[in-house]
């Protein structure tokens, strides 16, 4: 087995990894969000259709984030 081949397969390894913790970090937020139910589906729906875009959109849009209290 080549350096080239072990370091690629070291790369998909850890890619893999973080995709997966990426996905459960987002749905654990997802679970906290004040949503309705059919919100809640849909968002499960695009963050696991869309591997990594849809967490990424997820964070980014920030769907119904409780405002600070003043």
């Amino acid at each position: 087995m080549s350096l080239v081949s072990v370091i690629f397969s070291s790369f998909n390894i850890l890619v893999v990894l973080a995709w997966i913790v990426l996905t459960i970090v987002t749905l654990l937020q997802l679970k906290d969000r004040p949503l309705s139910a059919t919100n809640k589906v849909l968002w499960v729906m695009v963050i696991c259709c869309i591997p990594i875009l849809g967490a990424i959109a997820f964070f980014i849009i920030q769907p119904a984030k409780e405002e600070p209290t003043e």
